[in-house]
C-alpha cells in the first residue's frame, strides 16, 4: 500500500487528509475504547481501529465493524480516536469504479 499521508509525528500519525480522501482509502486510528490497549497487544500494531473510507452523497464516512458493521461519519469517526489522530493510506491504484459501487458508495444501505 502507498502512504497517502504525511507522517509530521512521530507515531506516524496525521491529523488531516492531505490527499481527496476516495473511496477504498484505509483509515487507522488508536481509540479511545476500553480494548484498544489489549488489541494493539493481540495484532502487535499501532493501531486499535481501522475502517475503509466511503464517499456517500459526497460526505466522507468510515466503514466500520463496531458490533453491527455501518456507515460512520468520517468527522465522528475521528473523534472516537485519541486525540483526533489518524492515517490514510491507500492501495496502490486506488479502487476501479466497479469495487467502488460494490462498497455502498452509491447510497444503498447495507443488508441484513
Amino acid at each position: 500500500m502507498k502512504k497517502q499521508a504525511a507522517d509530521p509525528q512521530p507515531a506516524g500519525f496525521c491529523t488531516c487528509l492531505c490527499l481527496a480522501a476516495t473511496t477504498g482509502d484505509i483509515i487507522f486510528q488508536i481509540s479511545r475504547s476500553s480494548q484498544s490497549k489489549a488489541i494493539q497487544l493481540a495484532t502487535h500494531s499501532d493501531y486499535s481501529h481501522t475502517g475503509m473510507l466511503v464517499i456517500r452523497n459526497k460526505k466522507p464516512y468510515v466503514f466500520e465493524a463496531v458490533g453491527p458493521v455501518k456507515y460512520t461519519p468520517l468527522k465522528q469517526w475521528i473523534a472516537h480516536g485519541e486525540k483526533g489522530k489518524y492515517v490514510v493510506r491507500r492501495v496502490e491504484g486506488g479502487l476501479s469504479v466497479e469495487q467502488q459501487q460494490k462498497t455502498g458508495a452509491n447510497g444503498k444501505t447495507l443488508s441484513r
